[in-house]
This record gives C-alpha cells, structure tokens and sequence, in this order.
C-alpha cells in the first residue's frame, strides 16, 4: 500500500503581504541582521510612496543611512589620523623595549593616555556600522519590489 503525501507549493514572487497570507513570511531571508533589513526596507517603501521612483528611494535611504553613521565614521577617521601622528613614537617605543613586552605595553599605554587617545576607539564604532551597512546590502538585494525597476522611467538598460 503507497503512502500519499500533500504539499503545498508556492511558486511566484515573494512579495511581504501575499506571503504574510499563506503563512509563508519566513520564506524571505533577511540574513543574521534582520532587525536592520526590516525597518531599511519599510524605510525604502516609504521613500517610494514620496517619490515614485525606486532610484530616487534608494539614493534617498542611502543619504538617511550615511547621514546617521556620519559621526561614527568621523570619530573613527579623527581616531585613525591620531594614530599616524603616534605612529613614529610607537616604533621608537617598539625598538625601544623590542625584548620586554611588559614595559613596551607599559610604554604604549603612557603614550596613549598622555595623547588622550584610545586605541578601541577606531574599531568600536566598526561594529556599530557593519550590521548597518549589511543590513543595506541585504535589504537592497532581497526586495523584490525592486527588480526589473527602472532608474529613469523609461530607459530600460539602467534598471534592476
């Protein structure tokens, strides 16, 4: 006796509310940053809903994004451009104390606080930024609402 199985197939776009219907919503990946994809993408929306053209929506949602991370990416830029001013003081210190570790952090660590600056500063807001700018990329990429979307109404070779 041959067992029967039932499934169900959804075979189309995958467009948020049609899915939300059928119960299938999870079927769109976001990827591991989804609570920055979902607002990105609402965001996006709206944009359009403002001015009817995807290409405009997503300049605009880009200049919202950078705009927000501007001052982190400032404070990491100022942080990096401190770090060369230090840069000889730290290879005098390395060639300094090259065989003792221990009074080469030592020394790096006085350098650091007489300069008032610290060395977790340049990367710390990286990891702010990077699920942002992940986050981005992803809504960008898995929106179908945006394929085959023209730039410029009309000239078809920019689009998508």
């Amino acid at each position: 006796m041959a067992s029967q199985q039932r499934f169900d197939v959804f075979a189309g776009p995958k467009p948020p509310e049609i899915l939300e219907h059928y119960r299938l919503q999870d079927t769109i990946v976001y990827g591991m940053f989804s609570f920055v994809v979902k607002p990105m993408v609402w965001l996006l929306h709206l944009f359009y809903k403002i001015v009817p053209n995807y290409g405009l929506a997503i300049i605009m949602l880009t200049v919202l994004v950078r705009g927000c991370m501007f001052p982190l990416g400032r404070k990491q830029a100022l942080n990096a451009q401190k770090m060369q001013e230090l840069a000889p003081e730290m290879k005098a210190i390395q060639e300094k104390y090259k065989d003792d570790k221990e009074k080469r952090a030592a020394a790096q660590r006085e350098l650091f606080r007489k300069n008032n600056y610290n060395p977790l500063a340049g990367c710390l807001p990286m990891f702010f930024q990077l699920p942002i700018f992940i986050g981005l990329y992803r809504a960008l990429s898995v929106d179908i609402e945006l394929r085959q979307a023209a730039l410029i109404p009309g000239i078809s070779w920019a689009s998508n």
